[in-house]
């Protein structure tokens, strides 16, 4: 059996002049309804599969982004994991552009692990930060409209309101979806506004196994993951 997350209650994300409330968030579909339907399995991102080796995620990359095939990145650390990456200028629904890491598993070399990220400049403007709040609760939409079992998905916010997990998935077979946003206000009822500093950040982190840390460029990700998990 997979881990099971516990739900919270996330706090107001106010999204410039337009804030992106919680309560506008749809709520885990209930046990009825996913017993009529499949339920998700977070099987990889696009086409790029759990467990292709490099060969195979180079051609994945090439079906999904043909236009940026050439540009892919190969990134090695000092402990043997390597990863493929790639900046789109244009990925929905989030603004602007993106970065895709792909990385593998550093004992079988095989794909474990996919972060999508979008990030503002170092000093954006409210009406960015408002940008990628919006793009957030598109994407928690999204996943929320899925089929998950009871009490797989959460929802929480950093005690010091720096960042959001606005949604935290785990399918039947341990395989997770996180969506991480920060720098972007945050209000909190009887407590003042965040006043965020830097870039405002917004990450999806796919997982092949939530309990995988085989893979170091995976650990911070899996470590945001794992603390919605009780």
């Amino acid at each position: 059996m997979y881990p099971i997350l516990k739900i919270l209650v996330l706090a107001t994300v106010v999204a410039g002049a337009m804030p992106v409330r919680a309560a506008a968030v749809p709520t885990a579909a209930p046990a009825a309804s996913a017993s009529a339907q499949a339920l998700h399995l977070v099987d990889g991102f696009r086409s790029a599969h759990w467990d292709m080796d490099e060969a195979g995620v180079r051609s994945a990359i090439e079906h999904d982004f043909p236009a940026v095939t050439d540009a892919v990145r190969l990134i090695k650390d000092a402990a043997g994991t390597h990863a493929l990456a790639l900046h789109l200028d244009r990925l929905e629904p989030g603004p602007g552009g993106a970065e895709i890491t792909y990385v593998f598993d550093v004992r079988t070399q095989r794909l474990v692990h996919v972060n999508v990220v979008w990030s503002t400049g170092p000093a954006p403007e409210a009406t960015e930060r408002g940008r990628m709040a919006r793009a957030a609760a598109q994407l928690t939409s999204y996943f929320h409209r899925q089929s998950w079992e009871p009490g797989a998905t959460a929802q929480r916010l950093a005690p010091d309101a720096s960042f959001a997990i606005v949604f935290a998935g785990v399918d039947s077979q341990a395989e997770a979806v996180e969506v991480r946003l920060s720098g972007v206000v945050f209000e909190r009822p009887g407590q003042p506004p965040s006043s965020p500093s830097g870039p405002a950040v917004l990450r999806v982190a796919y997982f092949a196994s939530i309990a995988n840390d085989a893979s170091p460029l995976a650990q911070e990700a899996a470590t945001q993951t794992r603390a919605s998990v009780q």
